[in-house]
């Protein structure tokens, strides 16, 4: 992937998220999607995200919530091995994850200082039956894909 957006162009740094490799009060916003699952110290990571942040910035951070019936799923596959060629190298990938609940989540965020706003929600266990507007839903326990929304206090 790295190589790919290089030859598009793009600037790739390689670093882990608890150590990001760039100048404190650097950014407006940092986005996390489906990453804090697969960091080794979750404290570590929002702390260095609130380094490199300036002050009233944003941080959107997406992830599975565990207590749904999609994060439970994931959850069952951590560790699990497998001969079924349907889950081949799935085992390897969730081995390496470890899912939160929204509340945890919302925890580390107010830890690590920042002023929690609002979170929203989708994928929903019973989507067929759903409309059109009630696809994003405001505040979380029912998504399984939650967006919480912070900021870097001034």
């Amino acid at each position: 992937m790295a190589s790919i957006a290089r030859s598009r162009g793009i600037q790739v740094h390689k670093a882990t998220a608890e150590q990001l490799p760039f100048d404190n009060i650097s950014f407006d916003f940092a986005l996390m999607i489906t990453t804090l699952c697969f960091v080794e110290d979750p404290g570590k990571t929002l702390s260095d995200v609130m380094r490199i942040l300036k002050p009233e910035g944003n941080f959107i951070l997406g992830i599975i919530d565990r207590e749904t019936n999609l994060g439970k799923i994931y959850e069952s596959r951590r560790g699990r091995t497998s001969t079924d060629e349907s889950m081949k190298g799935s085992d390897k990938f969730y081995s390496k994850a470890r899912f939160y609940s929204t509340s945890e989540v919302i925890q580390f965020i107010q830890k690590s200082r920042f002023d929690y706003l609002n979170a929203c929600q989708t994928i929903f266990s019973n989507r067929d039956t759903m409309t059109a507007p009630d696809l994003i839903r405001d505040d979380y326990g029912e998504g399984a894909f939650v967006v919480i929304n912070s900021i870097k206090p001034s």
